[in-house]
């Protein structure tokens, strides 16, 4: 049904390269969650010092749902952490808290790479929605094609 596409050993691969990646991620976040830091201080407590001493008294931070949920808003101008990174004083949540800065401090000084990504950021979004469902509509049709032959 789908032997005819070149290009799924490819997607094989890159399918199992990104649940590799995630089930690592997954598992250094989660170790790290478990130390505390030496400074004791909280995700939210480590972002709002990164970013009073950039000069980014404005940038609010922000607890969100979920789990490894933490962003940047460039829109909103808004840091914003998951709530274990926000309220422990963890490893990871002192980390994941400075990353997220980092990419306020790019914003701040128009970094090239974080204008490009804010632009980007809908029609990403919307993509990121929508690639499964054309993915599956794909295979669908595809698999269709190769059962009713040509005309």
């Amino acid at each position: 049904m789908f032997g005819g596409s070149a290009y799924m050993p490819l997607i094989l691969v890159l399918m199992a390269l990104s649940f590799a990646v995630q089930f690592w991620l997954r598992n250094v976040y989660g170790k790290w969650m478990n130390v505390q830091n030496t400074s004791g201080m909280t995700g939210e407590q480590v972002a709002r010092r990164m970013l009073d001493e950039a000069g980014l008294h404005g940038v609010p931070v922000e607890m969100v749902p979920g789990e490894l949920s933490d962003h940047y808003d460039p829109v909103a101008k808004v840091v914003r952490l998951s709530e274990a990174n926000f309220r422990l004083p963890s490893v990871a949540g002192a980390a994941v808290a400075a990353h997220e800065v980092g990419h306020a401090i790019q914003d701040k000084v128009s970094m090239p790479a974080l204008v490009a990504r804010s632009r980007l950021a809908v029609p990403l979004g919307i993509g990121t929605n929508l690639a499964p469902w054309m993915v599956l509509g794909g295979l669908l049709l595809g698999g269709a094609g190769s059962v009713l032959g040509p005309r």
